[in-house]
């Protein structure tokens, strides 16, 4: 599934997610495709030793070229400057490494 954020039509400032009111106060809107961009950090949660079958989960900051930061969970492969795709999967938003 598509990742959409919004660039505003006064500043072209990106958002993500997209909000009703740009922070130059305008409403004017359009949707930009977030599809890839490189790991700008990761965070390991720890798994909840309270939950069955509970595992820790794997955060990463996307940067875009588009200049949005998306946060997503990611691979476990991954590692700080990969080159990922952003994209939704099963009702989570995922970054996954692009082979090189």
């Amino acid at each position: 599934m598509t990742v959409l954020g919004a660039t505003c039509l006064v500043c072209a400032r990106i958002a993500f997610p997209p909000r009703l009111v740009c922070q130059c106060g305008e409403i004017a809107w359009v949707d930009t495709v977030l599809s890839a961009g490189y790991v700008e950090s990761l965070t390991t949660l720890r798994a909840d030793s309270r939950l069955p079958r509970s595992s820790p989960v794997v955060l990463a900051t996307i940067q875009t070229p588009e200049g949005a930061a998306v946060i997503a969970r990611a691979d476990t492969r991954l590692v700080g400057r990969d080159t990922v795709r952003i994209d939704f999967e099963a009702d989570a938003l995922w970054a996954r490494p692009i082979p090189n």
